[in-house]
């Protein structure tokens, strides 16, 4: 029945790049050299509360706030492939790459627990994951429908984005003073409080290497497989671990197709991984896997 500021807020993301590439080659060999340049604008549009002068809310007055962010990437990127034989291929890649961050962790506004005073919120000021990537793959194609490959990466991380807390004070509506010292009164039933806030930051940068390895093989009468399997050691610059990486991913898949038919049983299987930092605690999902049909 009326605005809640604190959980409402709009992102507006515009855009402009450009590209120019050149391609390459030789007897057995052949590969491409470009560069892209990306600007990005932002604006994160949310509520400022406590405001003397703004609007009437029963959070206390509010009064619209803009926030800006804008960054530009240049993403020079190479990639060469050799034809060893007719049936292996080596490739080599390097690559500078942006993973922009998600419209909620930009958004400026917070959701409070006033009963423990901790909360989480967005950061409208949050620059995307950066790195600078290099692969290196071999390739055999036993028959044209046969593969098996094994690929090593390194990845460079600039900068990820990852959590932090620290103390803000906010609102709270209470009929009684709460009972932490510092709180202070801000009008009927309303009393700032200091919080223990949790937003996305920027960290300093890190380290990503790895390998992976696939197979895919037909067996017979349109029945086969695909599988890989990923090594991933992802490790920031203090030595802590990377939001989001596991360490073994699995994929197995077994397939029948001809040409009225297509069907396909799927594994995954992913290894246990860091979520984030919430104040003192660290926060890790357990090993999770799913099995998938489809017809």
């Amino acid at each position: 029945r009326f605005l809640n500021p604190q959980a409402s807020f709009q992102i507006t993301e515009k855009t402009y790049r450009g590209f120019v590439m050149g391609i390459f080659g030789g007897d057995r060999w052949r590969g491409n050299l470009g560069l892209r340049v990306v600007r990005t604008d932002q604006t994160a549009d949310g509520w400022l509360i406590g405001d003397p002068g703004g609007e009437p809310n029963p959070f206390g007055p509010i009064t619209p706030v803009m926030l800006e962010n804008s960054y530009t990437d240049w993403l020079p990127s190479i990639n060469v492939a050799f034809d060893v034989t007719n049936d292996i291929v080596v490739r080599a890649a390097a690559a500078r790459t942006v993973t922009r961050p998600d419209y909620a962790s930009m958004a400026p506004q917070i959701e409070l627990r006033p009963t423990i005073l901790t909360g989480t919120g967005g950061n409208p000021q949050l620059d995307p994951f950066r790195a600078d990537q290099f692969d290196l793959s071999f390739e055999w194609y036993p028959s044209r429908q046969s593969l098996v490959s094994v690929a090593l990466f390194y990845k460079d991380i600039q900068t990820y984005i990852t959590t932090a807390t620290s103390t803000e004070v906010h609102l709270v509506e209470q009929n009684v003073n709460p009972t932490p010292a510092g709180s202070v009164a801000a009008g009927t039933n309303l009393w700032n409080c200091e919080f223990q806030i949790t937003r996305p930051v920027n960290g300093s940068g890190g380290t990503n290497k790895g390998a992976e390895v696939s197979w895919q093989q037909p067996i017979w009468g349109g029945f086969g497989f695909l599988a890989n399997y990923t090594y991933s050691d992802a490790k920031k610059s203090d030595g802590r671990p990377v939001e989001g990486n596991s360490k073994h991913t699995l994929n197995l898949v077994g397939y029948f197709e001809n040409d009225l038919l297509s069907a396909r049983l799927a594994y995954n299987y992913r290894s246990k991984y860091f979520v984030n930092q919430d104040r003192a605690s660290a926060l890790t999902a357990d090993a999770t896997s799913s099995l998938d049909a489809s017809v």
